[in-house]
């Protein structure tokens, strides 16, 4: 078939029974959506798997706060078991030194003794320091939790060029918190797993009360939703009464 001449000379001649058209050029444009959509969803899950991550540690840093402050707790006590016995014998053993009583020699003898051990054990456990320091960790895990908690807040919705920013970010996260952890002193298993079980058992009180604000908000909207409904059939009855009222005025108008 020969081409048409135009103004500007031949034109090329008419395809026919080519594939290549409108719905080739669509469908290339419906695999390029399609194939952005893949990008984005895979983009999505491996920002969802680093959100999932961070909240791991964030959840290790609230049991590592917990076991910190209970360890620090135990030695406030054992603090005060030693120091208070021990300054109250030192007075009681001061005093019987002053008096200088032959009864009493003995008795003061035996309690300079347990003042002696006592303040040894004072001074070789250092319970005090003990206290502080644990005391310290147990903040410093607390504000690195909240560090991880604000990166879940940050990047809970994926935008565009986040995912490389965001794996960035954490894994800057992840050295510092590692490097807390060798700084902070050591905690037994049996504290961590005391503390863990405390932490989950928090977690699902909290869960469970959730729940049941849940359930109480969806009563309460039954409750409301069944009593419009009765007040709206109420209406429909007065408003039936009254067409029959008008429809039996209008009937005994017609008759007269």
């Amino acid at each position: 078939m020969s081409g048409v001449w135009g103004p500007y000379g031949q034109a090329s001649p008419p395809t026919i029974g080519c594939a290549r058209g409108p719905d080739v050029v669509a469908g290339r444009k419906k695999t390029k959506v399609k194939e952005k959509g893949g990008i984005m969803s895979e983009n999505a899950e491996q920002l969802q798997e680093l959100l999932r991550n961070a909240k791991e540690r964030k959840k290790e840093c609230t049991i590592l706060s917990e076991a910190s402050k209970e360890t620090s707790t135990i030695w406030s006590n054992i603090f005060v078991w030693l120091g208070i016995p021990n300054a109250i014998l030192a007075g009681l053993s001061s005093v019987s030194i002053a008096t200088g009583n032959e009864e009493t020699r003995l008795y003061s003898t035996v309690v300079s003794v347990i003042v002696a051990v006592l303040t040894a054990l004072i001074t070789f456990l250092n319970p005090n320091e003990k206290m502080k320091t644990y005391h310290d960790a147990s903040r410093s895990y607390e504000a690195m939790g909240d560090k991880f908690e604000d990166f879940c807040i940050k990047y809970g919705i994926i935008h565009g060029g986040s995912l490389e920013k965001c794996a960035e970010e954490l894994s800057e996260l992840k050295k510092e918190y590692n490097d807390l952890r060798n700084k902070q002193p050591f905690i037994n298993e049996d504290g961590k797993e005391k503390a863990r079980k405390k932490v989950e058992g928090t977690t699902t009180q909290k869960a469970e009360s959730g729940v049941e604000i849940e359930q109480k908000r969806i009563d309460i909207d039954v409750q409301v939703r069944s009593k419009a409904t009765e007040e709206i059939a109420v209406v429909k009855q007065v408003i039936s009464k009254i067409q029959e009222f008008k429809d039996r005025q209008w009937s005994i108008g017609l008759t007269i």
